[in-house]
């Protein structure tokens, strides 16, 4: 469940050291510097800027649309790499943050904990649609205190998401498709971890806040201006 505690990752990461605001701007350090075509994406941002070339939640998913697929192989290479740039990119920034999610990384597969959570809403692990739906929806239902989706919710999600990255580059090209594919899977289960560990010391709302600025700093969107409908997201 997106709203339960992911007692796979957040019970073990030290949020007392990592406070809500200095893990909402690692985040935003995570996510996007738009314009990566090739080769390493990591360091540049993870969502689609809608400042450069497009929104990808600019239009609802056509009834019954299924979502164009946007599959990668997931190696244990390619996690590792993902993994190893964020922690330097945390370190830089934090080394508090990027020794604890370092020491927690080096324990537990992030892969695993993000199939665990998206898994019962129809999530696959080796699409990046998925996960840039998965990212998105679990921002919009932090920001808005929202419960879990149903999954024919989800999946509009991810169908408005592949039809708005249909002509993105970023997602056409197969190496730089997996590189962001895996960056988000990891600032998702972040996300995540920071959510759970907001909710236990009292900082929600604070932390809810951060997270709507994020998303309407990096891609354009501001999810409390939004509904979550049969078609994805809609303008309230």
């Amino acid at each position: 469940m997106f709203a339960a505690p992911s007692a796979s990752w957040a019970q073990y990461i030290d949020y007392n050291a990592v406070n809500v605001t200095s893990n909402l701007q690692v985040l935003m350090r995570g996510a996007v510097a738009p314009g990566a075509s090739s080769g390493r994406a990591y360091g540049r941002p993870s969502v689609p800027d809608t400042r450069t070339g497009g929104n990808y939640l600019a239009r609802p998913a056509a009834p019954g649309m299924a979502a164009t697929a946007f599959p990668y192989r997931s190696t244990s290479a390619l996690r590792r790499a993902a993994a190893d740039a964020f922690i330097q990119r945390t370190t830089k920034s934090d080394p508090a943050a990027g020794k604890a999610i370092a020491a927690q990384l080096a324990q537990h597969d992030y892969s695993r904990v993000y199939a665990g959570i998206v898994a019962p809403f129809g999530y696959r692990t080796d699409d990046a649609v998925d996960a840039l739906a998965a990212y998105t929806l679990l921002g919009w239902l932090i920001a808005n205190g929202a419960p879990d989706p149903s999954r024919a919710d989800a999946a509009a999600v991810r169908a408005q998401v592949a039809a708005g990255l249909a002509n993105d580059r970023r997602f056409s090209d197969p190496r730089t498709r997996a590189e962001l594919a895996e960056e988000i899977k990891l600032l998702f289960v972040t996300l995540h971890a920071g959510w759970q560990s907001a909710r236990k010391e009292g900082n929600l709302r604070p932390y809810a806040d951060g997270v709507a600025r994020m998303f309407q700093r990096f891609t354009g969107n501001d999810l409390r201006a939004m509904r979550l409908t049969e078609r994805g997201f809609v303008r309230r």
